[in-house]
């Protein structure tokens, strides 16, 4: 899912193309703060099961809950419309015990059955360690690959992409969404704040207001990112 978001993709990358399939509803008792889904969205209203924490009581219900579907309602809850956040906030919500009535579209599994085969005698080209090289689909059915530049280098002042990583993992154990560009947001209001009570502040003068983050997770947040710069955490890129 991580792939679908970049302006392109690399050898290794896993492209969901999601054409709306079967709807199936399941329940799942809730055993824990949060049930092990780690949620995305795409931007216009749906989210998406992103990943699946091992030993979680959604893990133990594979495969009727699977990656790449889609969650349309939550104890009859309609979803649709609703941020990644939004629909991980209201699953954490939930009492823990309770049982999770979740309504489910798998996306059609028929492959990429549009694509030509490949062709006898074409030998594959050599993948650079950046992984530099990409596919690219002709409107013909066929695929070329072509090399691509080296991605470029974190500009002076971005945010480290290891602080946006770590930010974005704490989202998914405290409330089971994933956004690095939330993440990176995140980051960007503590770099500003010379406390946890001061990040609270500015996040509610921001945009990132609307997501309410409680004041707990904020602490953390913050927490996590000094931590890391000031070199107790994991190492920072020079």
């Amino acid at each position: 899912m991580d792939a679908v978001v970049s302006s392109q993709l690399n050898f290794g990358d896993i492209l969901f193309l999601h054409v709306r399939g079967e709807k199936r509803e399941l329940e799942i008792q809730k055993t824990d703060k949060i049930i092990g889904l780690t949620i995305s969205d795409n931007g216009i209203g749906k989210c998406f099961v992103k990943k699946i924490r091992p030993g979680s009581a959604a893990d133990l219900a594979r495969p009727a809950v699977a990656e790449g579907m889609h969650i349309e309602r939550i104890n009859d809850v309609d979803m649709v419309g609703k941020r990644h956040y939004d629909v991980a906030l209201f699953l954490r919500e939930l009492p823990i015990g309770s049982t999770v009535k979740l309504r489910l579209i798998c996306p059609f599994e028929n492959g990429l059955t549009k694509i030509n085969p490949r062709q006898e005698g074409i030998s594959s080209p050599k993948i650079g360690d950046n992984g530099a090289m990409t596919i690219r689909f002709k409107a013909n059915g066929s695929a070329v690959v072509q090399q691509v530049a080296e991605p470029n280098k974190e500009k002076e002042g971005e945010v480290p992409a290891e602080i946006v990583a770590a930010i974005n993992k704490l989202f998914e154990e405290y409330i089971g969404c994933s956004d690095e560009e939330l993440s990176r947001s995140v980051c960007e209001v503590a770099a500003m704040s010379n406390t946890p009570v001061e990040m609270v502040t500015k996040l509610r003068e921001t945009e990132l207001a609307s997501f309410s983050f409680p004041d707990e997770l904020v602490f953390d947040l913050y927490g996590l990112y000094s931590d890391i710069k000031s070199g107790r955490g994991i190492p920072v890129k020079q």
